[in-house]
């Protein structure tokens, strides 16, 4: 140890010793003041674990489709109540530990009996909104599509864009009233399965050309369906019809303007290098590859998938290794996939061999995992002083895309039945993949809550007010260590600190 000793002399003026003891004096008082401030101030900082278990989020992951009668009949009863459970088998995989569950269910109108139809039936329509309320009633959230028929046979619609038109605005009407639970709506219409290819609408006897029933259905999208719900078209060339060649950008994100409404569905993904016509010439053109990923990432794309290459003699194709389909479902920011149509072709057998599970176990739920947004919380830092709280959160998205619908982040510190309730100001849609968040807040606690051992609470809640209070439609974090409340949609980030 080692001993300072300090020499003193006598101070010759007592007029200055006495300067000197008040310096002195004020510059200790001035020390143990910063020093308690500093102390009261010492930042607290809490570390977060990040999950790799595959779990259901509003808005992201696998789908299945199916007809809206299915739906509205109560035949389909049982994937509605148990769609989002991971612990129910949807579909039968060779190996049970594959995780298979969702939140978006995507419903077909099929509108072949009406081809002739001035109108569609009122019943059918009321069968579409019944449809949509099952879903809402479950939790749920949905992608639809109307087409003229879901067999493949070519040339399926009306000669008359007019009758096309007018079918059109029945559904816009009833998609209107049912906005809060969809996601997105496909194009549909046009072609076999309304996936915009093979169309009568050739431009002959009559009809209108291929590119002007793409506009004219489109504007009507534009100009009728509500602004909150995404457009999706199949093909990048189907969004020059609309929009024109230059992507979305950054600054007009979420403007409603036309282009910031367009999203895709890719129905062929990872099945050759222009996944059969979606893209021209081919998915390797750095300028299709800017355009899509540009355009979807602040909009939406979802679609289907095949393990072979049709083009191919019905080969397993290169595109189809899970190292493949990450990458390209990241540049196209994929937000839900088919997963029937997946299950069909990954899960073997494949071409009669003996060649099964073309995805491992660890694969398939990391791809779970990542599809559409996810976020972890990275840490908390936080201090507080006389009932002022302030501090950080620290969140990440380490999923491929962003979150489909705005929606209220809310801090929440709880004790027993008092609760004070703090909005960020922030749009989780702009929260990136790999895009790191800072949620700063600073304010003063309740009095009721001071001293109260207290619970902190992030929640994040659908912005409908029909559906805000319903803790499926909230967002739970990918973190280990945070406990979720599946009965109010709160993630409990501590679960007991006093505030003082």
């Amino acid at each position: 140890m080692t001993l300072y000793q300090f020499k003193t002399k006598k101070c010759k003026s007592s007029k200055k010793c006495w300067i000197i003891s008040i310096s002195v004096s004020l510059i200790l008082a001035t020390l143990i003041i910063v020093l308690c401030v500093l102390l009261t101030h010492k930042p607290h900082t809490v570390h977060f674990k990040e999950s790799k278990e595959p779990f259901a989020n509003p808005e992201r992951g696998w789908h299945v489709l199916q007809d809206s009668e299915n739906f509205a009949n109560g035949s389909l009863d049982w994937l509605l109540t148990t769609w989002r459970d991971e612990n129910s088998v949807h579909y039968v995989p060779l190996n049970q530990d594959f995780k298979v569950f969702g939140t978006v269910l995507f419903v077909q109108f099929n509108l072949e009996q009406f081809k002739n139809s001035q109108q569609i039936p009122e019943q059918k329509m009321n069968e579409l909104h019944r449809a949509l309320t099952k879903i809402r009633e479950n939790g749920l959230k949905a992608i639809f599509r109307a087409a003229y028929n879901f067999d493949g046979t070519g040339r399926p619609e009306p000669d008359d864009i007019q009758t096309v038109l007018t079918h059109q605005m029945q559904i816009i009407n009833v998609l209107n009233a049912n906005k809060n639970v969809i996601i997105g709506v496909q194009f549909g219409f046009i072609g076999p399965w309304g996936e915009m290819h093979n169309s009568v609408f050739d431009g002959l006897e009559g009809r209108v050309s291929y590119e002007q029933a793409v506009l004219q259905i489109g504007n009507q999208y534009f100009e009728h369906l509500d602004q909150q719900i995404k457009i999706m078209v199949r093909k990048p060339s189907d969004a020059y019809i609309l929009v024109g060649q230059s992507p979305l950008q950054d600054k007009d994100a979420y403007t409603y303007s036309r282009t910031a409404r367009i999203g895709f569905h890719n129905d062929a993904l990872y099945t050759n290098a222009n996944d059969y016509g979606t893209f021209d010439p081919d998915k390797h053109d750095p300028i299709i590859i800017n355009y899509v990923r540009q355009q979807t990432k602040y909009t939406i794309a979802t679609g289907e998938s095949s393990a072979f290459d049709y083009s191919n003699s019905y080969i397993l194709g290169n595109y189809s290794t899970y190292s493949n389909a990450l990458k390209e479902a990241k540049w196209q920011h994929i937000t839900s996939q088919n997963l029937w149509s997946f299950t069909q072709d990954f899960n073997g057998p494949q071409n009669n061999s003996d060649e099964y599970l073309r995805w491992d176990i660890q694969s398939f739920n990391n791809f779970t995992c990542v599809m559409g947004y996810r976020w972890v919380l990275q840490k908390m830092q936080y201090f507080y002083s006389k009932g002022n709280f302030q501090g950080q959160f620290q969140i990440i998205n380490v999923g491929i895309s962003t979150i489909i619908s705005k929606r209220p982040v809310i801090l929440i510190i709880q004790s027993g039945g008092i609760s004070q309730n703090i909005i960020f100001d922030t749009d989780p849609r702009m929260w990136l993949p790999n895009e790191t968040v800072v949620l700063p807040f600073d304010f003063n606690i309740i009095s009721e809550l001071i001293g109260k051992p207290c619970q902190i609470l992030l929640q994040f809640p659908d912005k409908d007010s029909e559906l805000a209070g319903n803790p499926l439609y909230s967002v739970r974090l990918a973190n280990s260590d945070i406990l979720w409340d599946e009965l109010t949609g709160n993630n409990i980030i501590i679960n007991d600190i006093m505030i003082k």
